[in-house]
C-alpha cells in the first residue's frame, strides 16, 4: 500500500505498482488481507467479522454450534452457525443483536446468547 485516506465512507486506497484505470480494474474481486497484528483493537462493545467466524455458540446449557459464516440482510448482522443435533446437521441464523447476548469473548472463541423461546425450531434448517 502507498497511500491510504478517508474516502465517501470508506476508504481509497493507492497501492505501489497499480497505475491508471486499467491498473485498477484488474484488481476488481480480489481478496485484501491485512495481517492481524497490525488490525487495531475494534472498539468496546463492537467485533470484527473475522473474530466472530469459528467462536462456538451457546444458548443456556445447548452448544449450538460454530460461527461459518455472518450476513447482513438489512436489519442487522446474522450469525449462521452449523452444528449437529441428534446425528443430524443443523444450520441456524441467528440475529447478532445486544437483547440475545449474554457474552461474546472473542479470545475463548465463544459467543454466550439467551435466545426467545422458539426461535430455534422456526429458524433452524437441516
Amino acid at each position: 500500500m502507498e497511500t491510504c485516506r478517508p474516502h465517501k465512507g470508506g476508504l481509497l486506497v493507492r497501492f505501489a505498482g497499480v497505475d491508471g484505470r486499467d491498473g485498477v480494474e484488474a484488481l476488481r474481486g480480489a481478496g485484501l488481507a491485512v495481517e492481524r497484528a497490525r488490525v487495531p483493537p475494534a472498539p468496546e462493545g463492537t467485533y470484527y467479522h473475522y473474530e466472530l467466524l469459528g467462536c462456538r455458540c451457546f444458548d443456556g446449557g445447548e452448544e449450538l454450534g460454530t460461527v461459518v459464516d455472518l450476513m447482513e440482510d438489512g436489519g442487522g448482522l446474522l450469525l449462521i452457525v452449523e452444528g449437529t443435533v441428534e446425528g443430524r446437521a443443523r444450520r441456524l441464523p441467528v440475529p447478532f443483536v445486544a437483547r440475545f447476548l449474554k457474552e461474546v469473548d472473542v479470545a475463548k472463541g465463544e459467543i454466550r446468547l439467551e435466545l426467545p423461546p422458539g426461535l430455534i425450531e422456526t429458524c433452524a434448517s437441516t
